[in-house]
């Protein structure tokens, strides 16, 4: 928040602001690509550099459509080597020797997914109308909550539920079919009270802070300052040669 705040203060263009956030995003891209952090600042990136998606995909749905099943099977291939066999077939980026970071096996796979997901629906204006509906939306208001706490309530009450189901004779897929629908369920509703008790009492303290510093740091960062009292010098100046 900082960084944005500052880039457009010194920045006034916006020309200057997206040339100075590309660099920062893919700064920041560099530094956290070993891990999925990195996807947060790729995400930021690709906004800046097509801020309207891939123009060979804008007047294509079904292309920005194959981007996206294709990406997201990128983003869910497993990384248990105990896989299905077709999963094998994509190599390791980190064994040859071309990655400028150490970032291996599935998660590279899942990094490219992501960011074809995300560049495919940025492209196409057909899905991001289908993103607008009420369903996409309450999604994406409590998608920040979900992503943090999906994985422990997986590997507790997902995996519990799918043992307790289990040692009771219950066939394996059905077994799978009832713990998924059982985490499924209680992560959408941790999410949303973790919407409602956190994230939404920080976006708001976020934004008071926000106005704090603008108000206190106006008068220090504006880079027209001396502009204007220039401007007001030479009045003074002008009115005292008159008078």
């Amino acid at each position: 928040m900082l960084i944005c705040f500052t880039v457009k203060r010194l920045a006034r263009a916006a020309d200057e602001r997206r040339l100075i956030y590309i660099g920062l995003f893919a700064m920041l891209y560099g530094v956290f690509a070993e891990s999925y952090l990195g996807l947060f600042a790729a995400g930021a990136l690709a906004r800046q550099v097509l801020p309207r998606g891939w123009a060979p995909l804008n007047t294509r749905p079904p292309l920005s459509m194959a981007i996206c099943v294709i990406g997201l099977f990128f983003g869910t291939i497993p990384i248990s080597p105990a896989s299905w066999r077709m999963f094998h077939i994509f190599p390791d980026p980190g064994a040859l020797g071309w990655m400028p970071w150490p970032v291996t096996g599935p998660m590279f796979w899942h990094m490219i997914g992501a960011i074809m997901i995300l560049v495919g629906l940025q492209s196409s204006q057909r899905m991001q109308g289908v993103l607008k509906s009420p369903a996409c939306q309450w999604l994406g208001s409590v998608s920040f909550p979900l992503y943090l706490i999906h994985i422990p309530i997986l590997m507790t009450l997902g995996c519990h539920a799918f043992l307790a189901a289990n040692a009771l004779g219950v066939p394996h897929k059905l077994c799978a079919a009832l713990a998924l629908a059982i985490f499924v369920a209680f992560s959408l509703l941790c999410a949303q009270v973790f919407t409602l008790l956190v994230e939404r009492p920080a976006i708001r303290f976020s934004g008071r802070l926000a106005s704090t510093l603008q108000s206190a740091t106006a008068p220090i960062v504006h880079l027209d300052i001396w502009r204007r009292l220039t401007l007001r010098r030479n009045r003074v100046t002008a009115s005292l040669k008159s008078g």
